[in-house]
């Protein structure tokens, strides 16, 4: 326990201890929630006295909170809820889980205002600060981040990183952001603005070209203007909700994914396309 990098909890219990039956599964499930930022060992108190003794274990469950070879703290008997969530978050704060949501939170922001270099040292403080154990996020970050500098071919190789080594957080809300901007840009569609004046003619010149309405509302994407591009995949559903197998509906979800599930414009798109696609 000494050694680990994140807190350990250790759950003294016995096999005839009914309150030890009810809490232990709870502690179960807060280090899996914990993603890896915390750790469960358990002590059967018949079976290794002697490090009861040592514990002084006078009453049982017993719950100790060791973090690099010092006791962070201890509690006696089944918690309440609300007690329980409040030792497993002073924890998780002490182990850097709420750290890495700040970091990530600080790298976004500074993203979303276009320096790309500050981001990426808030991103490579996760991928290399053990602690965290928060790579995944790390790598997903510097990828958006090789996106922003058009530096395409960097962003895929991380991709490719983030799908052999990480398969476990692929589904992380960062990770699916990453993964959908890195898919999104890989479509070349050439120079934005004398595309996107190209595309617009066309429109204007047949309003159900829809395949000039599709790769618009790609290159507004490119180009930042989410909302623009949400719109015409939105119109293309208007029009023919089923054309080229749902490739509207498919680029739209890529988008939200893209922009993440706390981006404004996901929480309203969301509604939007769920009302067009299924009226009749």
């Amino acid at each position: 326990m000494a050694e680990s990098p994140v807190p350990v909890i250790l759950d003294c219990y016995a096999d005839w201890c009914e309150p030890c039956k009810e809490l232990t599964p709870k502690l179960e499930q807060a280090v899996i929630q914990s993603r890896g930022a915390l750790r469960l060992a358990k002590l059967n108190v018949d079976k290794v006295n002697e490090v009861a003794e040592q514990l002084q274990v006078k009453e049982l469950p017993s719950v100790f909170a060791f973090y690099s070879g010092r006791l962070l703290g201890r509690f006696t008997g089944v918690q309440t809820d609300k007690a329980l969530k409040e030792f497993i978050s002073n924890l998780l704060k002490i182990g850097g889980q709420e750290t890495t949501a700040k970091i990530v939170e600080d790298a976004n922001e500074e993203l979303k205002k276009g320096n790309v270099a500050e981001a990426a040292k808030y991103f490579n403080v996760l991928l290399t600060n053990p602690v965290l154990r928060a790579e995944a996020l790390g790598y997903a970050g510097l990828a958006r981040c090789a996106v922003a500098e058009n530096s395409i071919e960097d962003a895929k190789e991380i991709v490719q990183t983030l799908r052999k080594q990480y398969r476990d957080d692929l589904d992380h809300p960062e990770v699916k952001k990453a993964i959908a901007a890195v898919d999104l840009a890989s479509k070349s569609l050439g120079s934005k603005s004398q595309e996107q004046e190209n595309f617009i003619a066309k429109i204007k010149e047949n309003p159900d070209d829809l395949s000039s309405r599709y790769d618009l509302a790609l290159n507004y994407f490119q180009s930042g203007l989410h909302q623009l591009a949400l719109e015409e995949c939105f119109e293309i559903i208007k029009r023919d909700k089923h054309w080229q197998e749902q490739a509207a509906r498919k680029l739209c979800l890529q988008i939200f994914d893209a922009l993440g599930p706390s981006d404004d414009l996901v929480k309203t798109g969301r509604k939007k396309l769920s009302n067009l696609w299924f009226l009749k």
